[in-house]
């Protein structure tokens, strides 16, 4: 049942996915891929006002830059 309320989409993840297409910045992007939100920040994560909008949501989240993503992916395909 909850895996497919998942695929589905509940009421709230609905409300965040239409308050982040509103977002608009001329020097960041961001792309959003299932419950998955990709963040491109042309200048510095400091001064986004797209991750202070995205504070505003109040749900969990983990950021990586993209040194640390090519990092764990050779720690993946090492392992396996």
């Amino acid at each position: 049942m909850q895996e497919e309320q998942n695929k589905q989409g509940s009421p709230r993840a609905s409300l965040i996915f239409k308050y982040l297409l509103n977002l608009r910045s001329e020097i960041d992007e961001y792309h959003i891929e299932c419950k998955e939100i990709y963040l491109y920040f042309r200048q510095s994560i400091r001064n986004s006002k797209l991750v202070i909008q995205l504070q505003k949501l109040g749900v969990p989240a983990t950021l990586r830059n993209w040194k640390a993503i090519i990092k764990l992916k050779t720690i993946v395909v090492n392992e396996y």
